[in-house]
């Protein structure tokens, strides 16, 4: 976790490079997307990541915590599991749109757990409930990439 004199800011800047790595990974899947279905996808979910980046932003710039972190609170998001029980995926290798899923599926979950793992830590409450409001941005994008795998798998 990041270790400097300032905790939240530390944190907040470590999540932003993160929502930005995420965002430079969508777009380049949705530019490499044959499907127009999988390219929408993509798009989408770059758009999602630069606006978690934005609110971390804005944050970081003294905006409000609470408002980031009460949109989360208390909020289940339903884990269909299906990224637990598949063969990761090499991010060099080059994707189909099954195997594309499956990556960021799998980006996903990670980075859920990592910021879940990251508010088990911390005794700071502010920071808490921002790394667990960012475990369910995550979460919730996992889902949507579960989900639209499983339709995948039906269809074909």
């Amino acid at each position: 976790m990041p270790d400097g004199l300032d905790p939240l800011r530390d944190a907040l800047d470590f999540a932003i490079e993160k929502e930005e790595e995420a965002r430079l990974f969508y777009t380049k899947l949705s530019k490499k997307a044959r499907d127009a279905g999988a390219r929408r996808l993509f798009s989408e979910l770059a758009v999602e990541e630069m606006r978690h980046r934005e609110k971390l932003e804005q944050i970081a710039s003294g905006g409000g915590i609470g408002r980031f972190v009460a949109s989360a609170r208390g909020r289940k998001v339903p884990d269909l599991k299906i990224a637990d029980y598949l063969v990761p995926m090499d991010p060099a290798a080059e994707h189909n749109y099954q195997s594309a899923l499956v990556l960021a599926m799998q980006r996903e979950k990670a980075s859920f757990r990592l910021y879940e793992d990251f508010a088990r830590r911390v005794r700071d409450q502010a920071l808490r409930g921002l790394f667990l409001a960012l475990a369910t941005e995550e979460a919730k994008h996992k889902l949507r990439l579960e989900t639209e795998y499983d339709e995948f798998l039906k269809e074909n």
